[in-house]
């Protein structure tokens, strides 16, 4: 007997978890039937062709323009503020990000991201002023 191909594998799979109707064991957990059938459902749209990838249909993929990492998301944040000093308008912030970076189109995420840490760099460039003053001698 030849072994199916990946496609229809998934396509039997999909099959079953459709009609699951008790928990599924796995790992010594029970996995509820409304998330067997989720996953029936994603499977069958990426066989559908939906979805171009299994990825997509369980919405794994990064989602673009939007970093994640806090690191990212500050250092976005930074550069607004910075520019807000500057007097620079939102768009612009947002067309100098995509520039740059090729970071995201959406000024929205940018504000947010400005909102998410304005008052931590706020505090850092208190911090950062103050000890000017400090290793200048108060000049």
């Amino acid at each position: 007997m030849q072994e199916p191909e990946p496609r229809e594998i998934l396509a039997l799979l999909a099959k079953h978890l459709q009609k699951l109707n008790l928990p599924l064991p796995v790992n010594g957990q029970d996995v509820p039937v409304k998330w067997a059938k989720k996953a029936a459902d994603n499977i069958e749209k990426y066989l559908s062709g939906e979805e171009d990838s299994l990825d997509a249909a369980f919405d794994l993929k990064k989602k673009r323009g939007r970093p994640t990492d806090p690191s990212t998301r500050k250092m976005i944040a930074r550069l607004a503020r910075s520019r807000r000093k500057e007097n620079k308008t939102w768009n612009e912030i947002k067309n100098e990000l995509e520039a740059s970076e090729n970071i995201f189109k959406d000024e929205s995420i940018i504000r947010e991201y400005f909102h998410e840490f304005e008052h931590e760099l706020m505090i850092e460039e208190a911090t950062e002023n103050i000890a000017k003053d400090l290793t200048s001698g108060g000049k």
